[in-house]
């Protein structure tokens, strides 16, 4: 028996491995040097495995042949699996495989396994747990050569989420499969739809993982401000820890007199070259035909001035940690001139954005202590004014704002903190910041002499508005220098000390007070007058929580009281005009003392929060009798129960009819300050439905004006009876790989005295979308339509977006 098995094991030079052949059944002829396997038969030869019923191996040929449930597995030249009923493999002189014959069968492309346990699977129903499939081959013949194999006559599928009932295929006679580069590089493809020939290309490579250089698929697209447009992006990888997408296109240009028309390039950057460095910086370029147009009114366009020329975005995103604490942030977003983005998109939210936020800082972050250097940056982008704050105009209308708004910006800001291990229940704090806030180009805020320095203290909603920057004829306005009545570049100083302590009386409720100082003192840097408050800060927190079960679903009840207050201070005759919510900390030092009582109450089924019912009310005394005012009284109401969930706020304010006529509407007895609500049904299967409604008095609630010290805020700013109500409605269905979408907005007239032809305050579509989307191979490749249209004020053509989407697409040409 020894000498049997000795006889059927074929053993080749060292340098090349060992060739073994093993089975139930072994039958060696050794004139014709066969070897045939019955039974689970199994030829080791190299890097190479195969399983099947039946093996014939010709030793002097170096020819094995394999019949029934053939698999083999090769791990030489990249993880190639074959699975077949008839396969012919032929071996080089140092035994490894050299070609493949199958018949009815595939190849496979693995990735994400072990060699062992790729070589592991013996089956084909093991192979298929094992691992990822990068593509599937249906070929008849692959050849090994230097950096993959070449597999003539073959079906490719690059990607599918049913390998068995494949949705797409790319057709040729001959393809190469690189698998060092992980590309799969074909001669005269056909691409079919469901065995139906859709389009050929005389060459084409696809990668065959995520991170490829290629073309990607064009993206067309029509809108009212663009035309149509084409964009074709090229997907470049700078190693493996960077990459960058280049897209080049061109906008024909639409019918109305905003948008652009021209070459447009945008470039996208991506780089993680370590776990603690991330980033991305994207930069557009177009350069735009259209003629410039006025500021003051954007549809006006300044016939015979020429090219309105270059304009774009920047927008770059960085993270970073250092060692020792240390690290960096940053987050900056640019464009060219406040048109840009309402020239792109006719999108109501997004063409009304009106400023672009960007800010950095370095910091250090200690057990103890935190230490940061920021810098805050805001562009205006209500009127047509450049980055530079320039306009377009050659001739200026009479008295005309030359510059645009001096939006104030932190340049820089120093913050603070230190943050001593805890004495027992008793914790001290320090926190403090040095901020300078100006704007970018001068020191002044450049409203003009009617701004009052930025006061927006209790006033008639239009004279506000009137103190607010706009490019009209008002004295100073737009100069940028300095006058009475403008706002001014200003350093502050704020210190901010703390002490608090927490306890649990009784083991049932949860017990914090905490006493502060916080100082301030301001400089302005064109007036050179200076500032100082100071107050004494005060506040306490009380609340517990008892619970009741009833079988599975247990009720929680958390009562808690919340109280702060401002005794007393100190500040300079001067009253400082509030920047940010800093300087607004608190809207006097008189003394006043708010608290809120809140009731939450809660039923859960284990972790699911089934019904959740939240009430509360708010009281301040204030005044020098500290006489009490009544704050808003406001619920919250929620549940989410199996496909359904809902979410309902509604605040309260007594004193609501107390608003001033704003010059827009008559004074309205309404008190309820917010009311709105959502609910959504959604299965998780690719079926649900939204509906949201919105109704919120234009001033704000009390706790929309919480000041960062207080609990609410009584005060108003603009007092206006004006209420901003809107619907927004939706739904999305899918039927198998085919998926459809609309949303619609609908907003409700403001109503307006002042005008010739006043509104009755109807309710109006603002804008609706549909979008249709088709994904038979889960995403592997799909098509998306949307149309976005204008509804309100007027009826605008719609906006097309279109792009079909194949995952991990590669070059499209010749060789």
């Amino acid at each position: 028996m020894l000498a049997l098995w000795l006889a059927l094991t074929i053993c080749a030079a060292p340098a090349s491995g060992d060739t073994e052949l093993t089975a139930e059944r072994l039958l060696h002829d050794g004139k014709r040097d066969l070897t045939t396997a019955e039974g689970r038969a199994r030829l080791v030869s190299g890097g190479s495995i195969i399983n099947a019923e039946r093996i014939v191996y010709d030793e002097h040929k170096r020819i094995a042949t394999a019949v029934g449930h053939v698999v083999v597995r090769n791990v030489d030249n990249g993880k190639l699996a074959v699975i077949a009923d008839l396969v012919t493999v032929l071996l080089d002189d140092n035994k490894e495989v050299r070609e493949i014959y199958l018949y009815d069968g595939q190849a496979q492309s693995k990735k994400d396994v072990s060699d062992e346990a790729f070589l592991a699977a013996d089956t084909a129903e093991k192979l298929e747990k094992t691992g990822n499939i990068q593509a599937l081959l249906q070929g008849n013949h692959l050849v090994r050569e230097p950096n993959g194999w070449r597999v003539e006559y073959l079906e490719l599928v690059p990607c599918e989420c049913d390998y068995k009932n494949p949705s797409w295929s790319i057709s040729s006679t001959e393809a190469v499969v690189d698998t060092k580069n992980d590309r799969v590089a074909v001669t005269n493809p056909v691409v079919k739809l469901w065995s139906v020939p859709v389009l050929w290309l005389p060459w084409l490579s696809l990668p065959l993982n995520d991170r490829q250089s290629g073309l990607l698929f064009p993206k067309p697209a029509t809108a009212p401000v663009t035309g149509f447009g084409l964009e074709l992006p090229v997907y470049l990888t700078l190693g493996r820890s960077a990459d960058i997408t280049l897209t080049p296109g061109f906008f024909l240009g639409g019918t109305q007199d905003n948008g652009l028309a021209g070459p447009k390039l945008s470039t996208e950057f991506r780089y993680a070259p370590s776990k603690r460095v991330t980033g991305k910086a994207i930069l557009g370029l177009v350069y735009d035909f259209r003629t410039p147009r006025a500021v003051e009114q954007e549809l006006a366009r300044l016939r015979g001035s020429g090219h309105r020329g270059m304009r774009g975005e920047f927008a770059w995103q960085h993270v970073q940690d250092f060692d020792f604490g240390f690290g960096a942030r940053a987050d900056v977003n640019v464009h060219s001139d406040g048109d840009y983005n309402r020239d792109l998109t006719v999108d109501v939210l997004l063409s009304s954005t009106t400023y672009l936020r960007s800010g950095a800082k370095v910091f250090h972050r200690g057990r103890d202590h935190y230490l940061g250097l920021d810098v805050g940056l805001r562009q205006d982008i209500q009127w047509g004014y450049d980055l530079l704050g320039r306009r377009a105009e050659l001739t200026l209308p009479y008295n005309a704002a030359l510059f645009g708004p001096g939006t104030l910006q932190r340049l820089p800001a120093f913050t603070f903190g230190w943050l001593p291990p805890v004495l027992g229940p008793l914790r001290f704090e320090v926190e403090g910041e040095v901020v300078r806030l100006s704007p970018l180009y001068s020191k002044t805020g450049d409203e003009g002499v009617n701004a009052a320095g930025g006061m927006i203290l209790p006033t008639p909603f239009l004279d506000g508005i009137n103190r607010l920057y706009a490019p009209r004829g008002v004295v100073g306005t737009g100069d940028r220098i300095w006058q009475v009545g403008e706002r001014e570049a200003r350093t502050r100083l704020m210190a901010l000390p703390k002490i608090s302590v927490t306890a649990q009386p009784f083991g049932v409720f949860s017990a914090s007070a905490f006493a502060a100082w916080r100082q301030f003192v301001w400089a302005g840097e064109a007036s050179g007058n200076t500032w100082h408050r100071g107050y004494l800060l005060l506040g306490g927190r009380l609340e517990t929580e008892v619970s009741r079960r009833f079988g599975r679903v247990r009720h929680v009840i958390q009562p808690l009281v919340e109280v702060r207050a401002v005794p007393f201070g100190a500040e300079s005759y001067d009253a400082i005009v509030p920047y940010d919510a800093v300087d607004a900390a608190v809207p006097g030092i008189s003394a006043r003392v708010q608290g809120i009582a809140e009731l939450r109450q809660r039923l859960m089924d284990g972790s699911n929060e089934l019904l959740r019912v939240d009430v509360g009310q708010g009281l301040e005394f204030s005044g020098p009798r500290m006489e009490p005012t009544p704050g808003e009284f406001y619920g919250r109401v929620g549940s989410r129960i199996g496909w359904f969930s809902a979410l309902g706020v509604l605040r309260f304010d007594p004193l609501a009819n107390r608003v001033a006529y704003d010059g827009l509407t008559p004074v309205q007895p309404g008190r309820f300050t917010r009311a709105s609500g959502r609910a959504d049904v959604d299965d998780g299967r690719g079926h649900g439905a939204y509906f949201s409604y919105e109704n919120v008095l234009m001033e704000g609630t009390m706790r929309s004006r919480q000041p960062i010290d207080l609990l609410f805020l009584v005060d108003r700013g603009f007092t206006t009876a004006t209420r901003v109500q809107m619907i927004t409605a939706g739904a999305r269905w899918s039927f198998g790989p085919l998926s459809l979408r609309y949303d619609a907005t609908l907003l409700q007239e403001q109503p307006n005295t002042t005008s010739t032809t006043p509104s009755d305050g109807r309710w109006v579509f603002q804008q609706h979308m549909v979008g249709v989307g088709f994904a038979p191979a889960c995403d592997c490749w799909r098509v998306d339509v949307y149309a976005v249209q204008p509804l309100y004020p007027t009826i605008q053509p719609p906006q097309f977006i279109g792009g079909v989407t194949v995952s991990r697409f590669g070059t499209i040409g010749t060789r």
